[in-house]
């Protein structure tokens, strides 16, 4: 039998409907004129409405509700419905704060010093001051700056007026030049740097130190002035002349042999002394030098990577003794730097480490359970042009990272006996959302893919990129140091050629920001924070040990070496 279901004609819920097999039964669901529903569910509505009505005045825990529906006064219900929309509304603005700050991802620096019983030991690498000894001048091809060294310390010396320099180092108005051994003075008081350029607020006067109204030499340029609150002010024109205005030469970058820019009686001097064309054209170069420190020529004698990489300091040349602890140091690695040449790691295991070597782990603190160099540098083993220090430069790092020494060094003098005790830094930053970071390994848009990441890093390979783009060879200033020298084409520095004017065109665009590079922050990133202390080096004491050491019969006779400790 099949199940019937009747509907009335006016229903308005859908029916449900239960048939027995046996005995027919319909159910009908739903029934009554559309008007009357309607009505039905208002009355059910309202009811609703008022029972909310109901709890919100009279069981609602908020204060100041239930006042607004039984205060007697309608005053006093204003009053407190001003109070709740008043807080409803601060309630309402907190709420948005606090939504725009969690969807605005927020991060909160948290630091934690941890106090551990061992850490791995650092790396420690050792960068001498000096990139080629004179040892090597030959090989190198740098035999005309011994040259250069022997012909300008034999010609005669002239000398200066000490009247004249006297004179110089008094005159407010004129300063003289160390290394012209010239005086030169300036046009006006309002150039010189006893003038205040924050009260100077005309182009016809300036307000200057009291010393130019007493000097001599300014009487008809310097008065004093009165100001209304009784102080007493120098007041200097700018349209003086100092009669004795002498400006230094201005000279363009030398460009070519430098010869031309030259005054006659200069190029007549260096053409009568008897060197080397080489030794005659670097000589031109630091004459017509336009800085007093010759840095704007320096990249025309500084030596290629190919010299430095081949001739750098040797190990046993610069690092008399290593140990760690009780033990001699084993497995130094050579680092090949286009800035000092040849450095020398301890502890260093790369990221990809063939030999599987270990870091280092420490567990005891103090100098006796640490890394003990000693290191020696000597004056008569240098270049003069080559060497601007005399010492030495430290740098602690990541055993897995190269070590940046321009950046993160320190140096140390001859004579000196330095302490340097660390702490291990460790910075982790987060990724999106919360910001932007890189990590190890990340190739970025500019393909750089340190590992680790390091930024100023990625910046300089960023940065030569765009000159090897531009000018198709890579700049050594902002090349890394790299434990396996890679045959490349490298920039020549030391020409004035197009390929210069190319890398200052790159170097200009950089600093405006128009080369981007967008190298984030390392998301994980490891430093140490250094303490030095020094001591004055006891040579009394290598001096008796290198006897010891070298004591031994010679010719049937007890002898020992000659320290050549200085």
């Amino acid at each position: 039998m099949k199940p019937t279901v009747t509907i009335s004609s006016f229903t308005y819920y859908r029916a449900i409907v239960g048939t027995n097999m046996n005995k027919r039964r319909t159910v009908t669901y739903g029934y009554g004129t559309p008007n009357r529903v309607v009505e039905k569910r208002k009355r059910q509505r309202s009811a609703q409405l008022s029972l909310l009505a109901d709890f919100l005045a009279n069981h609602l825990s908020a204060a100041g509700v239930s006042h607004v529906v039984k205060a007697p006064s309608p005053y006093r219900r204003g009053f407190w419905f001003l109070i709740l929309t008043l807080t409803a509304m601060g309630m309402s603005y907190m709420t948005y704060r606090v939504l725009q700050e969690y969807l605005a991802y927020p991060t909160v620096m948290r630091s934690k010093i941890l106090v551990v019983k061992e850490l791995e030991f650092p790396a420690v690498t050792v960068c001498s001051l000096n990139l080629v000894p004179k040892l090597f001048a030959k090989e190198a091809g740098l035999e005309y700056m011994q040259e250069i060294e022997k012909i300008l310390d034999s010609l005669p010396l002239y000398n200066i007026s000490i009247h004249e320099k006297t004179r110089c180092l008094k005159d407010p108005l004129c300063y003289w030049s160390w290394f012209d051994d010239e005086c030169y003075c300036s046009k006006s008081p309002c150039e010189t740097l006893y003038c205040y350029p924050d009260l100077n607020k005309s182009d016809e006067i300036c307000a200057c130190s009291m010393l130019l109204c007493q000097w001599n030499g300014t009487a008809d340029a310097c008065f004093i002035a009165h100001d209304h609150n009784g102080g007493v002010t120098c007041i200097c024109r700018s349209s003086f002349e100092y009669p004795l205005h002498r400006p230094p030469p201005r000279q363009r970058p030398c460009e070519g042999t430098c010869s031309s820019m030259l005054k006659p009686d200069v190029r007549k001097a260096i053409d009568s002394l008897k060197m080397s064309p080489e030794a005659i054209e670097l000589l031109r170069k630091l004459k017509a030098s336009t800085t007093d420190d010759v840095r704007d020529v320096e990249r025309f004698f500084i030596p290629t990577i190919d010299v430095t990489n081949n001739y750098g300091m040797p190990y046993d040349n610069l690092i008399l003794s290593c140990s760690y602890g009780p033990e001699a140091c084993t497995d130094i690695v050579t680092l090949y730097s286009p800035t000092y040449g040849k450095c020398y790691m301890f502890n260093y295991v790369g990221v990809y480490n063939d030999k599987d070597t270990p870091v280092k782990i420490v567990k005891q603190a103090g100098r006796t359970h640490g890394l003990q160099l000693y290191m020696q540098v000597r004056k008569e083993d240098t270049l003069p042009l080559l060497t601007r220090d005399l010492g030495v430069r430290i740098v602690v790092h990541d055993p897995r990272s190269i070590p940046i020494a321009s950046q993160n060094g320190i140096d140390i003098r001859p004579g000196d006996m330095a302490s340097i005790s660390m702490e291990y830094l460790e910075m982790n930053r987060l990724g999106q959302p919360w910001g932007i970071c890189a990590q190890d390994g990340q190739v970025l848009a500019n393909n750089y893919s340190g590992d680790p990441y390091i930024q100023s890093e990625c910046e300089s390979f960023c940065i030569n990129q765009e000159v090897f783009k531009r000018c198709h060879c890579w700049h050594p200033r902002y090349l890394s140091a790299v434990v396996t020298p890679i045959r490349q084409e490298i920039c020549a520095t030391n020409s004035t050629s197009e390929v210069d004017r190319c890398f200052l065109s790159v170097v200009h665009d950089s600093d405006n920001g128009t080369v981007e590079c967008n190298c984030p922050p390392a998301c994980r990133e490891k430093a140490y924070q250094l303490t030095t202390s020094s001591s004055q080096l006891n040579q009394d004491f290598f001096r008796m040990v290198k006897k010891a050491k070298t004591l031994t019969t010679k010719d049937g006779k007890v002898s020992v070496t000659n320290s050549d400790l200085k």
